[in-house]
């Protein structure tokens, strides 16, 4: 029998914007979320596309992982996932989107824009959420929501 799904605890954001500046303000955003929810999870920012892509294909492996625990004689499934911010203001940023989701198509991807305009390659790429810059804790709080049961329960079967 497989254990039950209790939840999910982000253990890992990563923040990729081709601007310092914006990555800064994205991350201090997203850094805010975990500080205000007391979450120990770790924040990469990344503005590099090559180094970013770099990691994400040396690191495919651990983006789901499970902790299963057993309360009250039940076993229990917690899985425990990153998730990626990443800013499309440009048809370089975007191809990186591209990239990463060919590289894992389980990982929860928000993407960050200035505006609008890339709706529809959002839902494309199976983004939880188009955030319009800049981000503010409650952006970043409305779009970890979108990480419900379901998202987790496909994480957790691939």
């Amino acid at each position: 029998m497989e254990p039950k799904l209790s939840g999910y605890r982000i253990t890992k954001a990563f923040v990729f914007d081709l601007d310092p500046a914006g990555c800064a303000a994205s991350a201090a955003a997203v850094w805010e979320y975990f500080a205000d929810k007391n979450i120990d999870a770790e924040i990469a920012k990344y503005t590099d596309s090559r180094a970013f892509l770099k990691y994400f294909d040396d690191n495919r492996n651990d983006t789901v992982c499970y902790d299963v625990s057993h309360v009250k004689g039940e076993a229990v499934r917690l899985i425990l996932i990153r998730v990626v911010f990443i800013c499309v203001d440009s048809m370089m940023a975007m191809e990186v989107a591209r990239k990463i989701r060919e590289l894992d198509k389980v990982t929860p991807m928000f993407m960050i824009s200035s505006t609008d305009d890339y709706g529809l390659e959002a839902y494309r790429l199976k983004m939880l959420n188009l955030i319009i810059k800049p981000l503010t804790l409650e952006s970043v709080r409305e779009s970890v929501k979108r990480i419900t049961p379901a998202v987790i329960e496909y994480a957790g079967k691939m």
